[in-house]
């Protein structure tokens, strides 16, 4: 037997009554409910995103841009409800993507040190070309066996670094990366490679950091 004391509201989709309370109706403004169950909401809309999913995705970007404030939020709710989801998806998403990966952590580690962060896929990809896809100080091939890591020529803990922008990476293969560390670059080229090979080195870097 119903409770009688609790309104009832008709679903637009099923045509089935159910209590109209936020339990099981979302709310359409401060005042008033959805008019669809929100079990028939959600399917009807899990629908529509695979009939047509380049529609919606469209849609979600217009919205981030015309509503940041409210996209955040909504995200930070979700992270917090699904923690495990949202981590499975970053960990896929880094496997993927890993280079897009190593630039959100090269940014945020220069946020956290209220550094410039201002370095994209786009100014990554120059910066191979230029150096024909090596290591900047030693010219190691990228390839199969050897992985270039984005470099902060001025290391960030420098009270000189520049930040994480354009003007301050470069590719370097793992060796060299894990040697240089936080030295001073001027320093660590001369011990590791010599006077006269450095100079040649820096040059290159240098010309390379004239044209951006």
């Amino acid at each position: 037997m119903s409770d009688t004391s609790i309104p009832q509201k008709c679903c637009s989709k099923c045509g089935k009554l159910f209590p109209a309370t936020i339990e099981f109706f979302y709310r359409n403004t401060k005042t008033q409910l959805r008019p669809e169950y929100k079990t028939c909401l959600l399917n009807y809309q899990r629908a529509r995103r695979k009939e047509n999913p380049e529609r919606d995705r469209a849609y979600s970007k217009m919205y981030a841009a015309k509503y940041p404030e409210k996209t955040k939020e909504r995200q930070r709710r979700h992270r917090k409800k699904r923690p495990d989801l949202f981590a499975a998806r970053q960990k896929r998403c880094n496997a993927k993507y890993p280079e897009k990966a190593k630039i959100r952590t090269l940014l945020r580690n220069a946020k956290k040190k209220s550094l410039p962060a201002e370095f994209n896929e786009r100014d990554w990809q120059r910066c191979l070309d230029f150096f024909y896809h090596t290591c900047a100080y030693c010219g190691a091939q990228r390839d199969f066996w050897y992985a270039l890591e984005m470099d902060h020529y001025i290391p960030i803990t420098s009270h000189y670094c520049p930040g994480t922008v354009r003007s301050n990476i470069v590719p370097a293969c793992k060796s060299c990366n894990a040697s240089k560390n936080n030295k001073d670059a001027l320093e660590w080229l001369i011990s590791r490679f010599g006077k006269r090979k450095a100079k040649a080195i820096l040059a290159r870097i240098l010309n390379y950091f004239s044209s951006l």
